[in-house]
């Protein structure tokens, strides 16, 4: 019995280190974007092809903020399920703070003179962590709870 448990323990301890790298890799993955020098994805060699052209359009300048931040959301509401922590404070809370390093973000990027800062940055990262929480939402109401 205590073998198992440990082994449980064990497995939780891994999904939460899991989930802190997935975080900690979408952090800089952000933060590397949004300071290098060149804003073009296609400058990237290793950025797939399909994902630099749809970010490199003019139209997509401000809403491919928003993108990285479903994935994050999604992950944070995945986590939260799994340990029954899934409620509107923690939700609020989650979102709040991926607001807060997107303005981080913006503020320094307002400093690097090739880069600019944009609001609409803001509203498309808060709203891409609103939209994955809600995903996250859905699911959570459409698949039944577990024994």
């Amino acid at each position: 019995m205590t073998q198992s448990l440990t082994k449980q323990k064990r497995k939780m301890s891994l999904g939460k280190w899991l989930t802190l790298l997935f975080l900690v890799v979408s952090v800089g993955f952000v933060c590397f974007l949004s300071w290098k020098k060149d804003p073009d994805l296609g400058t990237l060699s290793w950025m797939p092809s399909f994902i630099a052209e749809w970010g490199d359009l003019s139209e997509n300048d401000t809403l491919r903020t928003g993108v990285p931040f479903i994935g994050m959301a999604v992950v944070i509401g995945i986590y939260l399920l799994r340990y029954d922590n899934f409620t509107v404070f923690n939700v609020v809370l989650a979102w709040l703070a991926m607001v807060l390093l997107i303005i981080f973000v913006e503020l320094v990027q307002y400093f690097i003179p090739t880069r600019y800062s944009d609001f609409r940055d803001v509203l498309w990262a808060g709203a891409g962590a609103a939209f994955g929480f809600l995903i996250i939402t859905i699911f959570k109401n459409i698949i039944p709870n577990r024994p």
